[in-house]
C-alpha cells in the first residue's frame, strides 16, 4: 500500500548532510560500476592492443546511443524528486513507472536498431565485422534490459532511496565482475555477453525494489499524456545534451582514428582514467540533482540553491587535487591498460592536457545535473551545446591538422573550461533565491 511508504528524509536534514547521506550510497554504486569498467579494461587489454582499440570505437558509438536512455532517466529521477518534496506519493509512483515503460519501448527500438547502427560504425571507421562491431551489436541488443535497469535506479535516487539505490546498482557490476573472465574465452563478444547478462540480473532484483519503495503498479507502465510531458520536458533537453557531448566525443574518435591503433588504445585508456574521475561526479551529480528537486518541490528555493553550490563546489576541489596526482602520474596509469611506448605516449598526453581544465569539467557536470532537478535542463543545454558543438568540434579538427593527436586533446579541454564557466554562468543568474519565478515546479 503507498500510504505506507515512508516519505524521503532529504528535506529534514541540513543541505550538506542530505546532500552526502544520498550521495554515499551512490558513490558505492559508482565504485563498483568503476571497478566492473576497469576489469573490462583490464581482461579486454590482456587480448591485445587491437581489442582494446576496438572497444574505443565500439563505445563510441554505444555512448550516442546510451544518451536516449539517459535523457529518459533524468527525467524520470527530476520528477519523482519533485513529487516526492511535495509529498505526492502517487505522483511519484506513477512517474517511476511511466519511466520505465518508456525505457523498455526504448529498449526494444535500440534492440532492432542494433545491426543498422553496427553497419553505421564499419562506416565511420572504415572496418570489416569483426570482434569490435561483434561486441557493440550485443551491447545494443542489451538494451533492452540496461534501459529499464537505469531509469528504475534514477527513480530510485530522484526519490532519495539511497540504500535501495545501492542495492539495485551493486548487482550489475558484481555480476560482470564474475562474469567476465569467465566468458572471455569468447573475446570481445564474451564480455558483451557477461555485460547483458549482469543487467538482465540485475534488472529483476531492482523491479522488486522499486514496487517495494515507490509502489509502481504494472498498469503505471504505460505513461498518461501528464507524465509523458513531465518526463520529456526534462528528458529530451537531456537527450540533446548528452547527445552533443557524446557526438562530440565520437567526432574526436573519428579523427584520432587516422593517427593508428596506438593512439586510441591510449585515448581509450586516458579515457578509463577519467571515468574513474568522473565516476564521483556522477554520484554527487546525481545526489544534488535529487536534493534540489525536492527542493524545490517543497518551495524551498533557497535550499536548492545551496544544495546546487555545495555538490559543485565539492566536486570541482576533487577534480583540482586529482588533476595534480593525474599529471604527475600519466605514464604509469596508462600503463596499467598497455604498457606499448606508443600507447603511453598518446594516453599521457591526453590526461596532462586535460588536468589543468578538470575543476571545470566538474561544475559543468554537477551544475548540470543541478539543472535537471530543477526541470531546467535547457539552461544545460545552452552550455554544453556551445562549448561542446561550438568550441570543442571545430577546435579539434583545426588543430589535430596543426599539431595532431596533441591538438585535438587541447581543444577537448579547451571545451571543458568553456562549458564549466558559462554553467556557472547560468545557474548562478538563473537559480537567484530571490528570484523563484526562474524554478518551474511541478503542476
Amino acid at each position: 500500500m503507498r500510504s505506507s511508504l515512508r516519505p524521503s528524509s532529504l528535506l529534514a536534514a541540513s543541505p550538506v548532510r542530505a546532500l552526502w547521506g544520498l550521495a554515499l550510497p551512490l558513490l558505492g554504486t559508482g565504485l563498483l560500476n568503476l571497478s566492473s569498467m576497469l576489469g573490462d579494461r583490464f581482461w579486454i587489454g590482456s587480448l591485445g592492443r587491437e581489442s582494446l582499440a576496438g572497444l574505443a570505437r565500439a563505445h563510441a558509438i554505444w555512448l550516442v546511443a546510451l544518451t536516449l536512455i539517459l535523457g529518459l532517466g533524468l527525467g524520470t529521477l527530476a520528477n519523482v524528486a519533485q513529487r516526492r518534496g511535495a509529498d505526492d506519493e502517487a505522483g511519484a509512483a506513477r512517474i517511476a513507472g511511466a519511466g520505465l515503460g518508456l525505457a523498455l519501448g526504448l529498449g526494444a527500438l535500440l534492440c532492432l536498431a542494433a545491426w543498422p547502427l553496427t553497419h553505421l560504425a564499419e562506416a565511420l571507421f572504415a572496418s570489416e565485422v569483426g570482434p569490435a562491431t561483434n561486441y557493440l551489436a550485443i551491447v545494443l541488443m542489451g538494451a533492452l534490459f540496461q534501459g529499464p535497469l537505469l531509469v528504475a535506479l534514477f527513480a530510485l535516487q530522484g526519490a532519495g532511496e539511497g540504500r535501495a539505490a545501492l542495492q539495485a546498482g551493486a548487482a550489475a557490476p558484481l555480476l560482470n565482475l564474475v562474469l567476465t573472465p569467465l566468458l572471455l574465452g569468447w573475446g570481445l563478444e564474451g564480455a558483451a555477453a557477461a555485460t547483458v547478462l549482469s543487467n538482465l540480473a540485475a534488472l529483476a532484483w531492482t523491479i522488486v525494489l522499486v514496487r517495494r519503495k515507490l509502489g509502481v503498479r504494472s498498469s503505471e507502465l504505460i505513461p498518461g499524456s501528464e507524465e509523458l510531458r513531465a518526463i520529456l520536458g526534462v528528458g529530451l533537453p537531456r537527450t540533446l545534451e548528452h547527445a552533443a557531448r557524446n557526438g562530440a566525443g565520437l567526432v574526436l574518435v573519428v579523427v584520432l582514428a587516422p593517427f593508428g591503433s596506438s593512439v586510441l588504445a591510449g585515448y581509450a585508456a586516458a579515457l578509463a582514467v577519467l571515468l574513474l574521475l568522473i565516476h564521483p561526479g556522477l554520484a554527487i551529480g546525481q545526489a544534488t540533482a535529487a536534493c534540489v528537486g525536492q527542493a524545490l518541490g517543497a518551495a524551498r528555493p533557497e535550499r536548492a540553491w545551496a544544495c546546487a553550490w555545495w555538490g559543485a563546489g565539492s566536486y570541482a576541489l576533487f577534480l583540482g587535487v586529482a588533476g595534480l596526482g593525474v599529471f604527475a602520474s600519466a605514464p604509469s596509469l596508462i600503463a596499467i591498460f598497455d604498457a606499448t611506448p606508443a600507447t603511453v605516449r598518446a594516453g599521457s598526453a591526453l590526461l596532462r592536457t586535460l588536468a589543468p581544465a578538470l575543476p571545470f569539467l566538474g561544475l559543468g557536470l554537477v551544475l548540470g545535473k543541478a539543472c535537471a532537478g530543477a526541470r531546467r535542463a535547457d539552461l544545460s543545454l545552452r552550455a554544453v551545446a556551445l562549448a561542446h558543438l561550438g568550441i570543442q568540434l571545430p577546435l579539434v579538427w583545426l588543430l589535430a591538422r596543426t599539431w595532431g593527436p596533441s591538438g585535438a586533446f587541447l581543444g577537448m579541454a579547451l571545451a571543458y573550461v568553456a562549458h564549466g564557466l558559462m554553467a556557472a554562468a547560468w545557474v548562478a543568474l538563473n537559480f537567484n533565491p530571490a528570484r523563484p519565478e526562474l524554478l518551474r515546479t511541478p503542476s
